[in-house]
């Protein structure tokens, strides 16, 4: 779960060159990343500084242990077997990674004991569960469709955080279902009162996926952030070995050394870290698109929010995605240009009617910017291809 004033930002360090320094822990925290991912070393003293190390640079730290991976009983995860569980900096235990539905008793057991065991004495560690993305097949999922699989994970497991990777970054364009696969979870965990956390995809690791762009990161950020997502989980921050999947740098390439993309990344966790604790006092009420055509099919998604009555009108000619949000006798939203990101002239012109509002605050890159409402009632800001911004408002 997120801290109540806190967006997790989330590096994944698993399947690669090890994190064995200070200077590793150092650079992923200046990178403005507030979770990382770690292997539970078989070195105890490295554990030890590993722990040190996230404390001092004030990192939380979901462990991944292969020896109770998917697999294990309440005196596995005793503190006198498992002491790191305990640790103030340990956010979690990575439970399973795109189970099947025939998994999902065994993870509602799972996490069970895990609850029953660690959780106690008014802590809280995550068991930590992510699911498949909406175009991993039926043998895959175990369902003969998607939304039947979110659901049966959901009511099964009962999880309080749900995670959901999808990767649309093509090299020939975006995925077309992204809106509708990130719907579909944001929407049946927003009934269930379940927190969304989404990977986004920060790396190649096919010939059919590209090397993201800054606007590419930014843009699936501002997307998942749209659909009430506390949680942004780079995939990956150090770059992977495989064996059956061809990657490119990431974050961190194989020789230990920052790439543009590390760049790319703290610029937006910089961003995101700046609108943290105003963006989680409000509570997602769904999305709806804007200017939607057969051209921008990523945009696509079934559960339009329709009940948004701050927003009267909206001038665009260019496609949009509309976040919703309230909180105490205010009113939030997100806007991001949905023009396709490798489009060289997508910058979108943007005015929108606003009812019953005063004191309306653009986080325009993060900095709060006071946008006044002409005598119309519009405000106005311009998008550039990729951007996303978060507004307030007080409202009646």
């Amino acid at each position: 779960m997120t801290d109540d004033n806190k967006i997790i930002l989330f590096a994944k360090c698993t399947s690669s060159d090890p994190i064995t320094t200070e200077n590793q822990i150092r650079e992923v925290s200046e990178c403005g990343m507030n979770l990382i991912n770690l292997v539970v070393p078989a070195d105890g003293n490295l554990m030890h500084n590993l722990m040190e190390w996230c404390a001092k640079y004030d990192l939380k730290v979901l462990w991944t242990d292969y020896p109770v991976y998917n697999n294990f009983t309440a005196e596995d995860l005793s503190e006198s077997v498992r002491p790191y569980l305990y640790s103030p900096v340990t956010w979690g235990l990575y439970v399973k990674d795109e189970p099947n539905s025939a998994d999902f008793e065994h993870l509602k057991n799972l996490t069970k004991i895990f609850n029953e065991t660690v959780n106690t004495g008014g802590i809280y560690k995550e068991p930590f569960i992510n699911i498949f993305p909406m175009y991993a097949n039926e043998k895959q999922l175990g369902n003969s469709t998607y939304l039947e699989h979110v659901e049966q994970f959901l009511d099964t497991v009962q999880p309080k955080l749900c995670s959901v990777d999808i990767y649309p970054l093509n090299t020939t364009g975006l995925y077309k279902d992204y809106m509708r696969n990130i719907d579909i979870v944001a929407t049946e965990n927003r009934k269930r009162g379940i927190e969304l956390s989404v990977y986004i995809q920060s790396v190649s690791f096919s010939p059919t996926k590209r090397t993201p762009s800054f606007a590419d990161l930014k843009w699936q950020a501002y997307c998942c952030l749209s659909f009430g997502a506390k949680g942004i989980r780079y995939f990956t921050y150090m770059t992977p070995y495989s064996s059956r999947e061809n990657f490119k740098p990431a974050l961190i390439d194989h020789d230990l050394q920052k790439t543009d993309r590390w760049y790319y990344a703290q610029e937006l966790n910089n961003e995101i870290n700046s609108i943290s604790s105003v963006f989680t006092q409000y509570k997602n009420l769904g999305a709806f698109n804007f200017n939607y055509s057969e051209e921008f099919k990523y945009l696509d998604f079934d559960n339009q929010y329709k009940d948004f009555d701050l927003i009267e009108d909206i001038e665009c000619k260019n496609p949009l995605l509309f976040g919703c949000f309230e909180g105490n006798d205010s009113k939030a939203f997100t806007i991001v240009n949905m023009t396709d990101l490798q489009s060289n002239n997508g910058e979108s012109d943007v005015r929108i009617k606003l009812s019953s509002a005063k004191n309306v605050t653009a986080y325009v890159k993060g900095i709060p910017q006071k946008l006044i409402q002409d005598s119309d009632g519009y405000i106005s800001i311009t998008l550039g291809v990729g951007e996303g911004v978060f507004i307030t408002c007080e409202w009646r």
